[in-house]
């Protein structure tokens, strides 16, 4: 069996800089991710998104801003992959 895939990314926040610690994770995994933990989601079509889970929603993946608070929905179907907080 593999390693799973991890990687630290650099995240600007209110208060400063900070390095976040992830792992690659499969859709179907993303019902099992703690709320407020910092994920990025990669889309089938190239874009990603980054900010804190909120949950799912129906079939929409609830995801916060990392500064201003307001939440977007994208759904789970136009989900290729994700990182997902581990630190």
């Amino acid at each position: 069996m593999s390693e799973p895939i991890k990687a630290e990314f650099e995240v600007d926040f209110k208060e400063g800089k900070k390095i976040i610690k992830t792992k690659l994770k499969q859709p179907y995994e993303i019902e099992e991710c703690e709320e407020n933990k910092y994920i990025i989601l990669n889309l089938l079509n190239g874009d990603n998104y980054r900010g804190f889970y909120k949950g799912i929603d129906d079939d929409t993946i609830m995801i916060g801003a990392l500064n201003d608070g307001q939440t977007i929905g994208i759904k789970i179907k136009w989900l290729e992959n994700y990182f997902e907080q581990i630190n």
